[in-house]
């Protein structure tokens, strides 16, 4: 099921679907405990952006900049702390990215 995000990156071309996907990303995908869940939901997220970032960078940005800020003071949820560090790294650089 996971997968499926990943495979119809391409389709995402949609501004609403590509906020609804990160919105819930940001809230709740990336907190899920599997490895497994958060490496494919973490390539999924990577694909909507290589495929659609720079349409969508002026939204995007700030979701991007907003989760980071969260982050930064201390609220990361349900993520470990090893976690709220690898989504903080991997924004900052899907940020550069787009």
């Amino acid at each position: 099921m996971i997968q499926s995000f990943e495979k119809c990156a391409a389709s995402f071309g949609d501004a609403q679907l590509v906020d609804t996907f990160f919105d819930f990303l940001l809230s709740s995908g990336m907190a899920d405990g599997h490895d497994r869940v958060w490496g494919s939901l973490l390539s999924a997220g990577l694909a909507v952006i290589d495929i659609h970032g720079l349409q969508h960078a002026s939204r995007l940005l700030p979701l991007f900049e907003d989760r980071v800020a969260s982050l930064m003071a201390g609220d990361q949820g349900n993520l470990s702390t090893e976690e709220a560090d690898q989504v903080t790294i991997v924004l900052c650089h899907i940020s550069a990215i787009i």
